[in-house]
């Protein structure tokens, strides 16, 4: 009985846990891509393309997150 509630008590702790997650690893990506792409050298502007493509996946996570049926 005592893991049963255990495991509800973490499950309940997970959920926030990973709709916070699903936000900011691709804002942290995105971060660090823009950095990335401000320091190198490398010609165009397709470096920039993939920072976005990460807040697309933030921005659709927050909207799944906050527009819920």
């Amino acid at each position: 009985m005592f893991l049963l509630l255990l495991f509800l008590f973490l499950l309940v702790l997970a959920v926030p846990l990973w709709r916070f997650l699903a936000v900011f690893v691709p804002v942290s990506l995105a971060l660090w891509t823009f950095s990335w792409a401000a320091t190198t050298s490398t010609p165009g502007y397709g470096k920039y393309f993939i920072a976005i493509i990460f807040i697309l996946l933030a921005a659709r996570a927050i909207t799944k997150w906050t527009h819920k049926p």
